[in-house]
């Protein structure tokens, strides 16, 4: 049996390299080798291989990138976090502004539990 030198349609691509339709449309907008009809795409599979690895190397951060982005979006969360009872104080009656504390306390709280966390869950 032959190896697979062409494939003929973007469902049958998207199925290869598992992504979707959209995305293999998307890929040909960036540059992926395609021929033929805009409804009958025909794609070399070799020259798509190296394209599809190529393109997945690139998309791939260093742990360090990630650990930055990640620690960028724990501080934008928990400053959000505590605006939440400056938030609601103005809509609460004078009777319901000591929840306001409570809501403040329990925020804090988790904030602390989960600074705690360095490595996330045990395995």
């Amino acid at each position: 049996m032959e190896p697979v030198k062409c494939i003929i349609g973007f469902t049958v691509a998207a199925e290869r390299w598992d992504v979707s339709d959209k995305a293999i449309r998307n890929w040909i907008k960036k540059g992926l080798p395609v021929s033929g009809s805009q409804r009958r795409r025909v794609f070399d599979v070799s020259e798509c291989d190296a394209w599809v690895a190529s393109y997945r190397d690139e998309m791939l951060i260093s742990r360090e990138e990630y650990e930055l982005f990640a620690a960028e979006c724990v501080i934008e969360a928990r400053d959000q976090m505590l605006t939440l009872p400056k938030e609601m104080r103005r809509h609460l009656c004078k009777k319901c502004q000591s929840k306001v504390k409570e809501m403040q306390t329990m925020i804090e709280q988790t904030l602390q539990r989960l600074s705690e966390i360095e490595e996330g869950p045990k395995k």
